[in-house]
């Protein structure tokens, strides 16, 4: 918070040293703050398109719905490719009384034909039957999260002589739950705040070898590298967008 108040306090005309203010004051619960630290940006530079998605999500956050889901829609008509804050936008879309269920469905199909198809690879996994499958999962969910409920059940009773489990954090908080998802896992890292390419630099092949990260039982390797590509699939991690501020959610076989 310091360096933000310096950075602002130094160049107050800056528009992304405002944006990046507010995404903090999000990230800390702080919405109303982040939403005029937003509406500084925007007169700052009107063609810093950020500021408009920063101030859609603190929107959004203060339960402003139809506000945000307009501010959302500017931001796509200017970067109709940032497939993350379509994907905000459609969230959002859910809270509107006056949206129908048809509307609904057209505009997540709309949203599925306007990302770009996944890769063809070929994955090295060996097609034993006889070994373990390793499962990894990338999420921002595994924390005191209504998703973290749903999923904890069945990680708890996987059979380790069956499935080895790789957990992949990304969000800044970690509590209680995040505590028993570790005791879960034969790995865990957390990869919050890293850009796409550092993440999939640290893939988890690589991830696993850190002398000091948590091993499986047997030091075994987590199931695959960090793929941009949407879906899932075998040996793989898939990318997906989320809705509360954090870009990452997949799974890996291998």
């Amino acid at each position: 918070m310091a360096c933000h108040e310096k950075t602002v306090a130094v160049a107050p005309s800056d528009a992304n040293a405002w944006y990046n203010f507010g995404l903090t004051l999000s990230l800390m619960g702080r919405p109303l703050e982040a939403l005029g630290h937003h509406d500084r940006a925007l007169p700052a530079d009107s063609k810093y398109a950020l500021a408009r998605f920063g101030r859609a999500q603190a929107l959004q956050q203060t339960g402003q719905i139809a506000a945000a889901v307009e501010d959302y829609g500017k931001f796509i008509a200017a970067e109709p490719r940032h497939h993350e804050a379509r994907s905000y936008r459609l969230f959002a879309l859910h809270y509107l009384p006056d949206v129908s269920r048809e509307t609904l469905f057209a505009e997540h199909v709309a949203f599925g034909r306007s990302l770009p198809p996944a890769p063809k690879v070929a994955f090295a996994n060996p097609p034993d039957p006889a070994r373990r499958l390793r499962i990894a999962i990338l999420s921002p969910d595994l924390r005191e999260h209504a998703g973290a409920y749903f999923i904890e059940p069945v990680l708890r009773h996987l059979d380790s002589a069956q499935f080895e489990l790789y957990l992949y954090h990304d969000h800044f908080r970690e509590d209680a739950v995040s505590a028993r998802f570790k005791g879960l896992a034969a790995v865990w890292r957390n990869f919050v705040g890293q850009p796409v390419p550092m993440v999939e630099k640290n893939n988890p092949r690589r991830c696993a070898r850190d002398s000091d990260r948590p091993r499986g039982p047997h030091g075994t390797e987590p199931a695959a590298a960090l793929c941009p590509a949407t879906g899932t699939g075998a040996g793989k991690l898939s990318r997906l967008s989320g809705h509360d501020g954090c870009a990452r959610h997949g799974l890996s076989l291998d």
